[in-house]
């Protein structure tokens, strides 16, 4: 069986789930065991992605159930008028700290992965539901974005095992370096938003929307090639005879950078529509 030690030198940052996959070695000599396939990855890939169909469906379950009894404010949103109550708001909050928490915790307990990826996918299907009921606009192409999001996938997958773009050092290392820019403007341009000197600046680069557009295409350019270190890391976790175990972590990564996309497509789509 292979020794993947040398995997190690080969990291690319980007997806910190799959990062720590490609710190792990395997001892050529210890007992052996079974090791990760690629069913299995992408198998467990694929019951994330379930699991956050169930999530979403749970909002709509607690809507017609607990929170029906509680009292309902009202909101009106691009013209839609949204109905709300206070548990779910605040259930909505909790589901955002728990994505936060189990990136966090993916990116230093690999081991931990089966429970990480049932809460995250769970809380991130619960999210989806409540952010396509309170932005409008995203509930109208949220279809639509799936059916791209899955195109862009199998494209990427195509280009990879064509060896059309292959994911050496300076691959990696221009990923890296784009998707530490991209956090870094996202995080500014946050904070930007609240500090008055700089509040009205940034809300009319926010309404510009051809500029917003075009951030929007860049980043969706910049996380479909984080698909293909993934993928890439995937391929040395099998090749190089990683225990099973490591599929989690791997499908956990995988499937955090294809909501990513979902997601930057969801909010191009968007604007798109908004645009015309």
């Amino acid at each position: 069986m292979a020794n993947s030690t040398g995997i190690a030198g080969t990291v690319f940052r980007a997806n910190p789930i799959l990062r720590k996959v490609e710190k792990r070695t395997f001892n050529a000599e210890a007992k052996p065991q079974k090791t990760a396939t690629y069913a299995g990855v992408f198998g467990k890939t694929f019951f994330f992605i379930i699991l956050m169909f169930v999530g979403m469906a749970s909002t709509v379950v607690l809507d017609k159930t607990v929170f029906a009894s509680y009292p309902h404010g009202s909101m009106v949103v691009n013209g839609v008028t949204v109905s709300y109550c206070i548990p779910e708001l605040l259930l909505y909050a909790v589901s955002l700290v728990l994505l936060i928490i189990t990136a966090i915790l993916g990116n230093f307990w690999v081991s931990a992965a089966p429970v990480l990826g049932i809460i995250y996918s769970l809380s991130q299907g619960y999210m989806l539901t409540m952010t396509f009921k309170f932005v409008p606009q995203y509930r109208e192409v949220g279809v639509a974005a799936i059916a791209v999001t899955a195109l862009i996938v199998l494209v990427m997958a195509v280009l990879y095992l064509a060896r059309i773009i292959k994911v050496t050092e300076k691959f990696r290392s221009i990923m890296l370096t784009a998707f530490v820019g991209v956090i870094a403007a996202s995080v500014l341009g946050i904070a930007f938003s609240f500090i008055p000197a700089t509040k009205q600046f940034m809300s009319a680069l926010q309404n510009n929307l051809p500029l917003s557009i075009g951030i929007s295409v860049v980043m969706i350019v910049i996380v479909s090639m984080v698909l293909l270190s993934d993928f890439d890391v995937i391929e040395r976790t099998v090749k190089h005879g990683m225990p099973r175990k490591y599929e989690w972590g791997a499908a956990l990564g995988l499937t955090f950078t294809v909501v990513w996309l979902y997601l930057k497509v969801l909010g191009l789509l968007a604007k798109l529509k908004k645009a015309n």
